[in-house]
Parts: C-alpha cells; sequence; structure tokens
C-alpha cells in the first residue's frame, strides 16, 4: 500500500479459523477484531501509540444491528441506537 505521500507501507493481518480477520497492523495502528458466536463483529480496537479506541456493536436476533459505541482512551465519543420496521 502506498501513502497519500508516496511512502510504502506494509499492512499484515492475520485470521480467525472461520476465515474472520483477526488482526490488522501497520507501522501507525494496530486493529484487533473480536465476533460474537454467530460470527457477528462486537468489537473492534485500534491502538495508535496510547491512544486506544474500541467501536462496539450488538445485534438482535434478526442480525440487525442494534447500536454502535466508540471510545477513544476511555472516553464515549459516540452512541447510535438502530430499530427496524417489522
Amino acid at each position: 500500500m502506498t501513502t497519500p505521500d508516496n511512502i510504502a507501507e506494509t499492512n499484515n493481518y492475520t485470521y480467525y479459523l472461520t476465515g474472520a480477520k483477526k488482526t490488522e497492523a501497520n507501522p501507525n495502528v494496530a486493529t484487533t477484531y473480536v465476533y460474537d458466536t454467530l460470527a457477528r463483529l462486537s468489537t473492534e480496537t485500534d491502538v495508535s501509540g496510547s491512544i486506544s479506541t474500541v467501536k462496539a456493536y450488538t445485534y438482535d436476533l434478526a442480525n440487525n444491528r442494534l447500536s454502535f459505541i466508540a471510545t477513544v482512551g476511555g472516553t464515549q465519543i459516540h452512541n447510535t441506537g438502530y430499530t427496524y420496521d417489522n
């Protein structure tokens, strides 16, 4: 991958046995993905230096996303709830 400044950057990935992405890392950020028992993304954690950003997701029984909450350095910065028509 090349950045906008034309600097080459290497990304490394690991995967769970299911094929779902487990980690992604480059020189600037390391990301870890965690899935629930139904293989839905439940937590995505980005670490850049000493700053950690956590994105958490919940779902209903029909696999619709119910919530998205983001925190940076332990402070909640975003909270979205979702509703769906029947």
